[in-house]
């Protein structure tokens, strides 16, 4: 079996003993609690050399911490970018066929045997850190290979048309009731049909520059942040468990993208559906309205026609609300429920169109529609809703 290079590899060991991640909730740096070695271990192979858990250090072999560290660093999930396929960045190794289970059994024996450098005893203060250290740092490599809603917070990069640089959007752990703190394929989509005011491009989605645009159900910003690379200022809304992570994104790509240009372009505010009159936001008037993939139970469609009307100036023959949600089967009654709903309120779709995209869990097909107050629409143009997905 082949030998990992030393030198990239201490580099990338150093790096992470240093990192957030392995100093969260500890005093005392990682790095000087283990040595570095100039060579590591024989058993820690190149990229596609190991390709079963019995070739890792068996933990009945007592493996050093050098050694365990190497191992946990060389497996660590890297930076996502984009959804589909070939999501990871190239660098990640492939996984040894029962990684997870020879975790899960160092998880359980405890390491008892672990010794800080220079300690005479596995039991002085020192050697408990330094195990304990160890020891979360593998409860986050099982999590990490625990599917989405398992996974310990995460970052995302996104390339997206027309943008100078990526998007890096946080993602903390997901939660069944707060869907928002995770980047949707939908968003991703969204972002990637729209241009800037002044860019010419047949198709793509186009607002009027100068005037403020509202997202509803922002979740961590992603549609709302390509929109104000591109040069419109967008107002991000959300509910106030998700907000603060949306803050954060906000101004990490802000720094990246526009505050060169404008540091007012983004605004970010609390929106609760239920309680409209409580926002920050509340009284105003815009005439762009947007949204994705916010329409996933019985309740949504009846709060978005209340919420839509009270925010979109729907006197200005401008006025429109652009939508794009996933063609997922099991939610064709709820979709059903929003295009009833927004024909209620008089609304038409004027325009639509079918993408494709890939999710967390798979590739996805997806409608946008916009949609405009019936009284500025032309009979020869609107579309009937029950031709809709």
């Amino acid at each position: 079996m082949a030998s990992l290079n030393s030198s990239s590899s201490s580099s990338s060991l150093s790096s992470h003993l240093s990192s957030p991640a392995a100093t969260s909730g500890f005093t005392t740096p990682l790095s000087s609690l283990v040595s570095i070695p100039h060579t590591l271990p024989s058993r820690v192979f190149a990229s596609g050399a190991v390709t079963h858990a019995l070739d890792l250090p068996p933990v009945k072999s007592y493996p050093t911490a050098d050694v365990l560290l190497s191992v946990l660093t060389l497996y660590a999930k890297r930076v996502r970018r984009n959804f589909g396929d070939n999501e990871e960045d190239g660098t990640e190794r492939a996984i040894p066929e029962g990684y997870v289970d020879w975790l899960t059994r160092l998880l359980g024996s405890g390491l008892s045997w672990i010794r800080a450098p220079g300690s005479s005893s596995p039991d002085d203060d020192a050697s408990e850190e330094l195990r304990e250290r160890i020891l979360d740092i593998i409860a986050t490599r099982i999590a990490e290979r625990s599917g989405r809603t398992g996974a310990p917070d995460m970052v995302r990069e996104f390339d997206v048309p027309g943008l100078k640089c990526s998007v890096v959007l946080r993602e903390p752990s997901l939660t069944a009731d707060s869907l928002g703190l995770k980047t949707w394929g939908s968003s991703l989509v969204f972002a990637q049909l729209f241009r800037g005011p002044a860019t010419a491009a047949k198709g793509a989605l186009q607002f009027e520059g100068g005037e403020r645009i509202l997202e509803l159900g922002s979740g961590t910003g992603l549609a709302g942040i390509v929109l104000c690379a591109l040069g419109y200022a967008v107002t991000m809304t959300d509910l106030p468990e998700i907000v603060a992570n949306l803050e954060d994104n906000v101004q990490t790509n802000g720094a990246r993208l526009w505050y060169d240009d404008d540091r007012e372009r983004a605004e970010v505010a609390v929106l609760d559906w239920t309680s409209p009159e409580r926002s920050p936001i509340y009284g105003q008037k815009f005439k762009t309205v947007i949204f994705a993939d916010i329409a996933y139970s019985h309740e949504q469609p009846a709060l978005l026609s209340r919420v839509v009307p009270l925010f979109l100036d729907s006197a200005s023959p401008k006025a429109q609300v652009v939508v794009l949600l996933p063609l997922r089967p099991a939610f064709a009654d709820v979709r059903a429920s929003l295009w009833t709903a927004l024909d209620g309120i008089q609304f038409a779709p004027v325009r639509g169109g079918f993408e494709s995209g890939w999710d967390d869990f798979g590739k996805e097909e997806y409608y946008w529609s916009i949609w405009r107050p019936r009284a500025h629409v032309d009979r020869g143009i609107e579309m009937n809703i029950n031709t809709l997905p």
